[in-house]
């Protein structure tokens, strides 16, 4: 069985994350490697977030992290790329966060109570790159 998050409970959380994308965007501006947009996307993005009732894993956001400008080509490798956000990310969540664990597509953060062993939440992060081919069509990277 599923159960709703409460506005009232997921907001903190929502608001914590936000303030970390802060700073990481401060960073990779600062450092001259990418300039990005995060969009918060799936049911979080439309406020119907769930959980398993009585679960303990928690609930989970999902955010597309739109690369925007790249200010060196050598920063456009998909791989490279994801790295740096991951190290990055791991720098700057503080204790209470899991180490960004690594996926295919996404990397993915959890905050964790490990006073009661569960997940509290967890953060999905796809890094998006739109391009034009040779036609002028926009495609995703």
């Amino acid at each position: 069985m599923f159960e709703f998050v409460t506005k009232r409970e997921y907001q903190p959380y929502k608001v914590e994350v936000d303030n970390f994308i802060k700073i990481i965007h401060k960073i990779l501006r600062k450092e001259k490697i990418v300039n990005f947009r995060d969009d918060l996307i799936g049911s979080a993005g439309r406020r119907l977030i769930t959980r398993v009732e009585n679960g303990n894993i928690g609930f989970d956001f999902d955010y597309n992290l739109e690369i925007t400008k790249f200010y060196d080509d050598k920063f456009q490798n998909p791989k490279t790329l994801k790295n740096i956000f991951r190290n990055i990310f791991d720098k700057t969540f503080d204790d209470s966060y899991e180490w960004a664990e690594d996926s295919t597509s996404v990397f993915t953060i959890k905050k964790v109570d490990k006073k009661h062993s569960r997940i509290i939440f967890s953060v999905d992060f796809a890094i998006v790159h739109y391009y034009e081919d040779m036609k002028g069509e926009d495609k995703k990277k």
